[in-house]
């Protein structure tokens, strides 16, 4: 598969997910299109609203420390860096960016 984002250019197809709904014959589109056909939330997504992560990040704005979003976007997606960040989370990663807000 090819994605290109006019911001961001062409989008590496590790950081692609895509997902679909088999609407087997006599069933109504709409639930396929509502809760009812839902994709699952990313683990990493219920982790954070599971935990006291909210505390100091948000999804998308810089709060205490970095949003989401800027942590994903420093970080590149391999699994070294997959290690490193889980062993933030686990340990703390209090300093790294400086003074957020």
């Amino acid at each position: 598969m090819t994605v290109t984002d006019p911001e961001d250019g062409k989008i590496a197809p590790e950081r692609m997910t895509v997902g679909f709904n088999f609407i087997p014959y006599g069933r109504d589109m709409a639930g396929a299109l509502t809760q009812g056909g839902a994709l699952p939330t990313p683990k990493g997504k219920e982790l954070f609203y599971s935990l006291d992560c909210k505390a100091c990040h948000t999804e998308n704005s810089a709060s205490v420390g970095p949003s989401l979003m800027d942590i994903a976007g420093k970080y590149e997606h391999t699994d070294k860096n997959t290690v490193l960040l889980a062993d933030k989370v686990i340990r703390g990663g209090s300093g790294v960016w400086g003074t957020v807000l």
